[in-house]
């Protein structure tokens, strides 16, 4: 148990049926929403966008309450706006522009906005190759993202 919280096995491991469990048992006693803390999301999603086990178990809880019943915090003091970025597309890309994203500080919100709305400074970001392509589609923001790693060198 991680600090005495019953739906995680580690910092970035959740229980998935004890995590649906609890969800849906708030939600049916009329919360209007699940606030799912910062930690925990960062965690599952990874530092890097690569831990592929916790962003399936995200997704597989998501999946069975409904990501419009869950409030997604994203917050770190230590967090500079790409990173924040980062996470936020990577919600918008899973659940659509209009996913619930708690604890956002206010000099972050146009940043947020932006990419939401899919109007960046990235001309590789997915709206602009929309509407360049000339490729409309309802879900522009699940357009496949292109490799931003090519050409860097890692230590």
């Amino acid at each position: 148990m991680v600090h005495e919280d019953e739906t995680r096995y580690s910092l970035d491991r959740v229980k998935i049926e004890e995590t649906i469990e609890r969800f849906e048992r708030f939600l049916d006693a009329g919360c209007e929403a699940i606030y799912w803390e910062g930690m925990v999301v960062r965690n599952l999603i990874g530092r890097d966008l690569a831990y592929r086990e916790g962003q399936k178990a995200l997704l597989e809880v998501a999946e069975a309450v409904g990501p419009e019943n869950i409030v997604f915090e994203i917050w770190s003091s230590t967090m500079n706006s790409l990173e924040y970025a980062k996470f936020w597309s990577w919600l918008v890309y899973q659940f659509g522009p209009s996913v619930n994203v708690g604890n956002v500080p206010p000099r972050r919100v146009p940043r947020l906005q932006s990419i939401r709305r899919g109007t960046t400074f990235d001309m590789n970001h997915a709206y602009i190759r929309w509407l360049r392509e000339g490729k409309p589609t309802d879900e522009w923001w699940r357009m496949e993202v292109p490799p931003y790693d090519v050409g860097l060198e890692r230590d």
